[in-house]
């Protein structure tokens, strides 16, 4: 764990949750949209599915995504009218003909959806620090700023979802705002039945998750799966400017043990022994 030690003050009560952001934090989904992607173009462009071109597709898909998806989550449109407009942008850069009607464009984002599905992986360490966790008696949930049928289905493949006692969705929120709106973090909480200053949050994206999660009274954690970056004539990783903000680790394996050794999960009888 780098950055920011937190430890837990003498008398107050340890985390009873601990809730997670799914999308590149728990599963690895920018390596399978960047395959799922791949698939769509060669299908009626295979130029463009490979070398620098696919490269520069892949970076205006992505700048799509974060533009989009950040008028999705300022309430500025709906999640398929953020899917809409992304698949609309990206197939007339791309000069494939798929029309503009809303089902058109519909159909192509299940088909990227099912591509990116078809390479769609955990990391490696997430089962077993989901076990680590659970086994100190701590409650989980996940919540996402996706689809309830899509992440539980996706959990489900991945062989994690009994691990989790609720998943909320975006389509889940009714009357709520997603992340990073206090209410979605508020209602995962609720969800699990622990209060927000006993629930830990880890998530991907410091402003949207970690720092988010904060703001609504939970202890925010920041997932940074980046490879470190290594300051000029230097050896060691270089800590980013933000991860000062809030706690941060690399992996779940880290998070699981800084959640022990910060004295966040409740004590073993053999600790109390």
């Amino acid at each position: 764990m780098c950055c920011v030690p937190a430890s837990r003050s003498s008398g107050v009560p340890p985390v009873r949750a601990v809730i997670f952001d799914i999308d590149d934090t728990l599963l690895d989904l920018t390596a399978a949209a960047a395959s799922g992607l791949r698939a769509m173009v060669a299908r009626a462009s295979p130029a463009l599915s490979d070398g620098a071109a696919f490269d520069e597709a892949l970076a205006f898909w992505r700048q799509l995504e974060l533009w989009h998806v950040g008028r999705f989550l300022g309430g500025e449109c709906t999640l398929v009218e953020q899917r809409r407009s992304r698949v609309r942008e990206f197939t007339a850069y791309a000069a494939l003909s798929i029309g503009t009607r809303g089902e058109a464009l519909d159909a192509w984002f299940a088909d990227f959806t099912a591509a990116c599905e078809t390479d769609l992986r955990l990391f490696p360490e997430v089962p077993d620090a989901l076990a680590t966790i659970s086994a100190r008696g701590v409650v989980i949930g996940a919540l996402s700023n996706n689809i309830h049928a899509v992440q539980r289905r996706r959990l489900r493949q991945a062989g994690i979802l009994d691990h989790f006692a609720a998943l909320v969705c975006a389509d889940d929120l009714a009357g709520a705002a997603a992340k990073p709106d206090s209410g979605a973090f508020l209602a995962a909480c609720a969800a699990l039945g622990s209060q927000p200053g006993q629930t830990v949050y880890l998530g991907d994206d410091l402003a949207n998750d970690a720092l988010a999660a904060r703001a609504a009274g939970l202890i925010g954690v920041w997932i940074d799966r980046r490879p470190p970056l290594r300051a000029a004539g230097s050896a060691g990783p270089a800590e980013p400017a933000a991860g000062s903000l809030v706690p941060t680790a690399a992996t779940l394996t880290e998070f699981a043990d800084w959640l022990a050794r910060s004295g966040f999960l409740p004590m073993t009888a053999q600790e109390v022994q």
